[in-house]
């Protein structure tokens, strides 16, 4: 089960990987401020940020991720 991005979750695996808060930022596609908001809590880390980092640094696989709704699946695939 993958964890919620609380701020102190986010802080936690970014230590963990050995990154700063701009190399974390960077690997998601978000500013460093961003990011330092995130684990702040003066801002909530969209999920799928949070899911991308996590797989960035190897906390999780592309198995843990949670399935796409049916309906989801589809609209993705006629786009």
């Amino acid at each position: 089960m993958i964890p919620d991005p609380t701020p102190a979750a986010v802080t936690t695996a970014r230590q963990r990987a050995n990154h700063t808060q701009a190399q974390a930022a960077a690997a998601v596609g978000v500013s460093a401020r961003a990011w330092q908001q995130y684990e702040s809590g003066d801002r909530s880390m969209p999920a799928s940020a949070w899911w991308l980092y996590l797989l960035r640094v190897g906390r999780i696989t592309l198995a843990d991720l949670p399935a796409i709704p049916e309906r989801q699946r589809a609209a993705v695939c006629t786009a």
